[in-house]
């Protein structure tokens, strides 16, 4: 069966209207459409383009693994993931939320936050200036720590920021917690009931990083 066609003259726009004369849907020469009123069923799919929404996607990644801390300065303590790609950071910005619940070790004050890790297609750091690597680090942005009275008791490396656009180029990224002072590292990240029988599960812990556009 051949295509039902409904064409205006030319120049002219195409318009439905309510039974009362009113203009319902209206499409101009160029195909924009306009709605009266409110599209109340239907999905939008990813092949459409939506320039008001200012979420773009909600990157979420856990890691559960009881894991010793590192007392050395400029240390990374455990990787949130290896394959972290925003969709367009040059554009977007990121807020970037994780909690991670630790053993302490009773440090007053500690320095310490997520790393961002450039990569290349196979997972390995991209080098730069010889054999270092393209890193982004954020430490002490927005953390959240509680140091407890008894230095052996249960606490929390927390944080929340927000990473403005064209910080990070496009690409592929490991994120790894990092401590950039040396005496921030708690005993152990993730405690579980090697360290205290009121842990009956695997503590974990959780980062979401929420990507946006402000427009």
């Amino acid at each position: 069966m051949a295509d039902f066609k409904i064409r205006p003259t030319s120049g002219s726009k195409l318009k439905l209207q309510q039974d009362g004369g009113t203009d319902a849907i209206t499409i101009d020469i160029i195909g924009n459409v306009q709605l009266a009123g409110t599209m109340t069923t239907g999905t939008l799919t990813s092949g459409v383009s939506v320039p008001q929404e200012v979420l773009a996607k909600m990157h979420t990644f856990s890691f559960s693994t009881r894991t010793a801390g590192n007392a050395g300065q400029n240390t990374e303590q455990f990787t949130w993931t290896s394959s972290f790609t925003p969709l367009d950071p040059v554009n977007n910005s990121l807020h970037v939320v994780g909690s991670v619940p630790i053993r302490a070790a009773g440090n007053d004050h500690v320095g310490y936050g997520p790393r961002f890790k450039l990569t290349n297609s196979q997972g390995s750091e991209v080098g730069a200036f010889g054999s270092g690597s393209l890193n982004w680090d954020f430490a002490g942005k927005g953390s959240c720590y509680s140091d407890t009275d008894v230095a052996d008791r249960h606490s929390t490396h927390s944080y929340s920021f927000v990473i403005p656009p064209d910080t990070l180029p496009a690409g592929t990224y490991q994120i790894v917690h990092w401590c950039e002072g040396s005496s921030s590292q708690p005993t152990h990240y993730c405690p579980n009931s090697s360290d205290d029988a009121r842990f009956t599960s695997q503590t974990e812990a959780h980062m979401l990083i929420t990507e946006y556009k402000n427009i």
